[in-house]
């Protein structure tokens, strides 16, 4: 015989037995019967070597179904549907059957895909909209063969971070910034010339911020010389439009019960930021 608590509100039939018979008087010996809103039961489950408890067991050849008899001689029915059949303490002769209240398999536990929670964490993160500052910059124009400073504040160029949990599983998500890629919006050729001008631009860093305390001689991680002027701009208006995005590289770890220990996200852009640039002539006069 098994020895099972079961909830009260376990199984109607239960229920149904305990209202129709009566209190029942627990064994002080083993401490069955009602109490605490619980209901105490031993339960008859056939083993895996098909061996018996103590009460009789047998089988009933037309239905297919087992049954218990109780101390008091009835006997008690089961189902095929995985139930406990009990033989209540303290009721001499009286069985019930309840209902399996979990009918899945009880080895298995369900993992959560660890890489699929962090993918969708990345995916979610709020990534830094570059913010671009110049110099010179609006309302100053800068000039051609003039280093223009670029650069976006220090607070963007920090790693972002997220952790999300499912069941017994959690993701740590990092998304760092490795690269700022800047499309200078100049034109393709120079204006009065074919030589080819690459606008490109990439930044390994936030840049340096530009102050007046700055000598000539300062010099900047992330500049950018214009060679024509922006007047004319093929693209539109008089001015360029100089975009930038910080480039991010994911990684992700996993604590709890996991399916890989983490890895790399790949790389992901952040929305892109814009400037407008002034490009204009200098005039020079000749003196003697």
């Amino acid at each position: 015989m098994l020895r099972r608590q079961l909830a009260a509100v376990g199984g109607a039939v239960v229920a149904l037995v305990a209202a129709s018979l009566g209190p029942a008087v627990a064994d002080p010996g083993d401490g069955a019967g009602w109490g605490d809103g619980d209901v105490w039961a031993e339960a008859d489950e056939d083993s895996d070597d098909g061996g018996s408890s103590d009460s009789e067991s047998g089988t009933d050849s037309s239905s297919g179904t087992s049954s218990s008899t109780s101390s008091g001689g009835e006997v008690c029915g089961t189902d095929s549907g995985g139930g406990l059949l009990m033989e209540m303490i303290g009721l001499e002769g009286s069985c019930a059957y309840a209902p399996a209240l979990d009918t899945g398999d009880p080895g298995v536990v369900q993992v959560v895909d660890a890489r699929a929670e962090a993918e969708r964490a990345y995916d979610s993160m709020d990534l830094a909209t570059a913010e671009v500052h110049l110099a010179p910059g609006p309302p100053l124009p800068t000039y051609p063969n003039l280093e223009t400073w670029i650069w976006v504040p220090p607070s963007q160029w920090q790693p972002l971070e997220l952790s999300v949990t499912a069941g017994s599983t959690t993701v740590h998500v990092e998304a760092r910034p490795v690269r700022m890629e800047i499309d200078s919006g100049e034109r393709d050729q120079m204006k009065y010339s074919a030589a080819a001008i690459d606008s490109d631009l990439v930044c390994y860093d936030a840049g340096r911020p530009w102050n007046k305390s700055l000598g000539d001689d300062a010099e900047t991680s992330c500049g950018y010389t214009y060679m024509t002027t922006s007047s004319g701009n093929p693209s539109g208006g008089d001015r360029y439009r100089l975009t930038a995005s910080i480039i991010y590289e994911g990684s992700w770890t996993c604590v709890g019960q996991c399916t890989e220990a983490g890895g790399s996200l790949g790389e992901a852009p952040g929305p892109t930021g814009t400037e407008s640039v002034d490009v204009q002539e200098r005039q020079s006069v000749v003196v003697d």
